[in-house]
């Protein structure tokens, strides 16, 4: 990971913006001013002076020119992929199968060193398809002990003849086994179906291997041929030519791969294995055709038996052919059928698939996987939800929980399919010489490469498939994950029942403590308080804090009646996720057993009717927060709740939960103009405003970070305007018109799923706007509350709008930036030091102010004060480079610095080595953030170093998160002057953690990638 960082920071910092030379100078003045040094973790040992810098590389140094063949071998992932052994999934036989079983496990091998060993094989196959009548038997064998492969063929072999065009006079065997780009499918007129291409194939083998030989005998020239090379083609042996004496044709490539080049020392089994189930794979392509491997023949009798020995026991495997493709298809779960009295589990594998082109394997799909899913799907889906509702085989209660399901979906269907196909195209092309996958458009593959008739007319194929009744159908698996839909629901109410249990469980204590924190914190409706009303036209209004309560209970005071109807209650903290915490967290939740107390909740009842709405002491809430995301987030905690255990409440017809919608921003208009104020709901309609009025800086603006910052005046207008009709319901939407989708928006920003998660929040990246001040979306909320009263907002589309912005920030606030190692908070910090030549002591606070007024910081004072304190700390396990100098106790390594003393005793001022590292020439290079029209702090510097690397970095936002240790400032400089001398593509040299002040010993554990045990004080 330090090393795709160097990369990465290596590029960005040093070519794009300055140059590596002016770089050098720079790393020049940090070393003058005490941290150079000798380099000294993981072997990179030596001196780094300024005489160094002054030697320029001369001109063949700098522009290297190699031959194809020294190309290949110096950049080879180019042509065969990562020669790095790594660990991958991937399909072999089952070693205690008989011969008769596949399964997928982990290997580890070279991706390249398979690739040259296929592109022999899949030339063997191709003879196949030249030359059907001839070519039956095809042999494999893998020497272990001799690091040797060998592939036979018979068929028509290569012509032994002297090519005519060939200025050397060779014989064609020689040129299309020793010489790059030379092939028979450079002719695109010409239709073929092979697997060759490009002219590389064989000859990628000869370059990746020690020993390389070929022998033919062409009846057509009555000849036989044989010729070796060594060492990666570099040394060609003379060809040996015979008259043939009448005996069959014949091809056999022996080759010994030079295995120091990929990592190894010998043919490893997991290798072995991979080569062994491609012999497999072309004893089912390959219709006719006897194929051994190391002298056995392989017991795959067609296409379809190969695909027997995937598809899982129990399943139902049907196939259909043409004279271009091989199909069949099962359910990519377990058997288990609808009439068994078993409990049926959804064994949710996902769409998988096995696909073949031109006797390629296609590992990861391709244009081929795409057409026959695309003309497969439809007929499918409607043949699977035909079968459940017609089905005779599923008992009256299943029936019942089958029918309140809508029409099945199409991806309903593809995530329990498994697809087996094998197809012949004309000229195939590839995303890379690698070929995993087929990028041949589909209008491309030739006038007979149409997917089979039968798959599509509702025929055998589909209907079979398609049947609930048959036992390990796709349609029995659809059925089942229904089923298993309907139970998880089931279970859902038992944990809520059990939750409720927990509750009741919990001691009066607990409920006493938590009525006790309620004092000074709940103002009870007086209906409540009295329990006259109980709840039937009372609204309880949630704040974030004391402040924005005591602005909701001046604006209730306003509103007629509002005492007597209206509650408040100030959360002080966020609520727990409910739907990833166990129940006992549940239970002993104080915010949660608060709140369910005030409103009346009760964990396990449902609030389906009127009556039992009635039961409760508040009939609607009403959320009252923050305009800024970490509002938001509550507001989504508490959707997120009430989803969880009481969706019906959520119901359109309920009206149960309001947002009050507040402005962000205020503008007033100067005395001498005669205009209303403006207000703002989103940081976007006050850019756009400013952006339109010229004279914008004669108006006062106001921003509303909190609530606490409205008059009690401004409150009480709100709430008039509120109660008058101007709010926005949040609601779950009924089944069948986006409650579906409100379901999943929530699962996927609350629950377990991280993954989902983060390629939710990369998709929404896009178009962030790099503001945590306020939501962007927040103007989906005005836009409602001006559009109509009562506007209804689904909860699809606040968690896809809104939501996702208080993610987005988090990610923003906590993860430091690659490029600077800076959190926004720190980057304001800097620039307000830079800005006020901070080169005397101050006191933190009176920093703290002036990075408020300087930069728009919008946040509390606390967590300013505490990033000061950080970025100033130098203990053992801090900084190694702390940018502000401590004056006084800014804690010790004993406590990690929380010992640090009380903001106002201790001064700081900026670092000597601050304007080194962020060099002032580059002030006006970088792109600055706006706010409130006045330019603010960079979005990022551009330190000479990576501080990333030198001072760490740690960072927990939401999907993501980030943890890279601290690192010698030497070994930091030595890796970039290093990788700088080699024109940027050198690769780092090896580093270990290191932390300025640690007298002990750190060692990297050779078993654990990224583990430094370390010891002593």
């Amino acid at each position: 990971m330090i090393s795709s960082l160097l990369q990465r920071y290596n590029r960005t910092r040093y070519y794009a913006l300055f140059g590596g030379r002016a770089s050098l100078l720079r790393l020049g003045c940090l070393r003058t001013a005490g941290y150079g040094g000798r380099v000294h973790n993981g072997g990179c040992v030596g001196n780094w002076d300024s005489s160094d810098d002054s030697q320029l590389r001369s001109v063949e140094q700098v522009y290297q020119l190699k031959s194809p063949t020294e190309h290949m071998l110096l950049r080879p992932d180019a042509y065969i992929g990562s020669i790095e052994p790594a660990k991958q999934l991937a399909w072999t036989l089952r070693p205690d199968s008989c011969g008769d079983r596949m399964s997928e496990r982990e290997l580890c091998y070279s991706p390249g060193l398979y690739r040259i060993c296929d592109e022999i094989i899949v030339n063997a196959a191709d003879n196949w398809q030249r030359d059907p009548a001839g070519t039956k038997d095809i042999r494999i064998a893998v020497d272990s002990t001799t690091g040797t492969v060998e592939v036979w063929n018979n068929g028509r072999g290569v012509p032994v003849a002297v090519h005519p065009d060939d200025p050397d006079s060779r014989y064609v065997p020689s040129l299309l086994f020793g010489r790059l780009l030379t092939s028979s499918n450079f002719d695109d007129s010409v239709k073929a179906t092979t697997g060759g291409r490009n002219g590389f194939g064989a000859k990628l083998a000869n370059v990746f291997s020690k020993e390389f030989s070929v022998e033919t005998r062409s009846g057509q020239t009555g000849l036989e041929f044989r010729q070796a090379w060594r060492d990666n083609m570099t040394v060609a042996g003379e060809p040996a030519v015979q008259a043939a004496n009448g005996g069959p044709d014949y091809t056999r490539v022996t080759f010994k791969p030079d295995l120091a080049r990929f990592g190894s020392t010998s043919l490893d089994a997991d290798l072995v294995a991979l080569i062994q189930r491609r012999a497999y794979d072309l004893a089912a392509t390959c219709p006719g055709v006897r194929v051994y491997f190391n002298g056995q023949q392989v017991p795959v009798r067609s296409f379809r038996h190969y695909c027997e020995m995937y598809a899982p026991p129990g399943s139902l495997l049907v196939s259909a052919a043409n004279q271009r493709w091989l199909v069949a298809a099962c359910a990519s779960g377990g058997g288990g059928g609808v009439d068994s009295n078993d409990e049926l589990v959804d064994a949710n594998y996902g769409f998988r698939h096995v696909s073949f082109v031109n006797a390629i394997a296609t590992p990861a799909g391709g244009r081929h996987v795409e057409l026959l899913c695309d003309r497969l799907l439809r007929p499918l889906t409607e043949a699977v939800d035909a079968s459940l509702r017609n089905s005779t085989a599923l008992g009256k209660r299943r029936r019942r929980l089958i029918d309140a399901f809508p029409a099945v979906k199409p991806s309903q269907v593809r995530r329990r399919l498994w697809l087996f196909c094998s197809c012949r195209v004309d000229n195939p092309s590839f995303e890379s010489q690698a070929k995993r996958r087929l990028t041949l458009p589909a209008s491309k593959f030739g006038a007979a490469a149409a997917v089979p008739e039968e798959l599509i007319k509702g025929g055998s194929f589909i209907s079979v498939l398609a049947d609930v009744g048959k036992r390990g159908s796709v349609g029995q698996a659809v059925c089942s994950s229904m089923l298993a839909a309907a139970a998880d629901s089931a279970s859902n109410r038992s944990r809520e029942k059990s939750l409720a249990e927990a509750s009741a469980a919990a001691s009066g204590a607990k409920v006493a403590a938590a009525a006790a924190a309620a004092a000074g914190k709940l103002q009870h409706a007086n209906l409540v308080a009295s329990g006259v009303g109980r709840g039937n036209d009372c609204v309880l209004v949630l704040t974030e804090g004391d402040s924005a309560k005591a602005l909701a209970v001046a604006g209730a005071a306003a509103v007629p009646g509002g005492r007597d109807r209206i509650g408040v209650l100030a959360l002080q903290g966020k609520l727990i996720n409910a739907r990833e915490a166990a129940p006992t967290a549940l239970a002993e939740s104080r915010l949660l057993q608060l709140l369910c107390d005030v409103v009346g909740l009760r964990l396990g009842k449902r609030y389906e009717t009127e009556a039992d709405l009635a039961s409760l002491h508040y009939r609607r809430i009403l959320i009252m927060s923050d305009q800024d995301t970490d509002g938001i987030h509550i507001r989504g905690l508490v959707l997120n709740l009430l989803h969880c255990f009481w969706p019906e409440l959520l119901l359109s017809r309920w009206d149960f939960l309001r947002l009050l919608v507040m402005p962000i921003a205020k503008a007033t208009p100067p005395a001498d103009v005669k205009a209303d104020s403006e207000e703002f709901y989103s940081m976007d309609s006050l850019a756009k405003w400013i952006s339109s009025k010229p004279d914008w800086r004669r108006w006062s603006l106001k921003y509303y970070k909190g609530l606490g910052g409205f008059t009690a005046a401004e409150g009480r207008r709100f709430f008039v305007r509120l109660f008058s009709g101007q709010s926005v319901r949040l609601v779950r939407r009924d089944a069948g018109q986006g409650g579906e989708q409100d379901d999943a928006a929530l699962v996927l920003a609350f629950g377990p799923d991280a993954d989902a998660r983060k390629a939710w929040l990369a998709e929404a990246a896009a178009d962030d706007h790099q503001s945590d001040a306020a939501p962007l979306s927040s103007s989906l909320a005005e836009e409602l509350n001006k559009s109509s009263p009562n506007a209804e907002l689904s909860c699809s589309d606040f968690i896809h709008r809104e939501l996702v912005q208080f993610s987005l920030a988090d990610n923003r606030r906590s993860i430091p930036a690659l490029m600077d190692g800076l959190k926004p908070s720190q980057r304001k910090v800097l620039y307000t030091c830079f800005k006020r030549r901070q080169r005397q002591p101050i006191r933190v606070p009176q920093l703290a102010g002036s990075v408020a007024e300087l930069t728009a910081y919008r946040h509390g004072d606390g967590a300013l004060f505490n990033t000061i304190v950080g970025m100033a700390q130098n203990f053992p396990g801090s900084n190694n480079i702390n940018l502000l100098v401590p004056g006084g106790q800014f804690g010790s390594r004993l406590l990690g610095g929380k010992d640090a003393a009380a903001a106002r005793y201790i001064y700081t001022c900026l670092s000597p080595l601050a304007r080194l590292i962020f060099h002032p020439d580059d002030d006006a290079l970088l792109n600055y953030r706006m706010e409130d029209g006045e330019r603010v702090e960079p979005v990022s510097y551009s330190p000479v170093v990576p501080l990333a690397v030198v001072n760490g970095a740690e960072g927990i936002g939401t999907g993501w998160n980030t943890s890279i240790p601290n690192h010698s400032l030497a070994d930091v400089m030595a890796n970039l002057r290093h990788m700088l001398r080699e024109g940027g593509t050198a690769e780092p040299l090896p580093m270990l953690p290191a932390f300025r002040g640690h007298t002990g010993r750190i060692v990297a554990m050779p078993t654990v990638a990224g583990s430094f045990p370390t010891a002593g004080y």
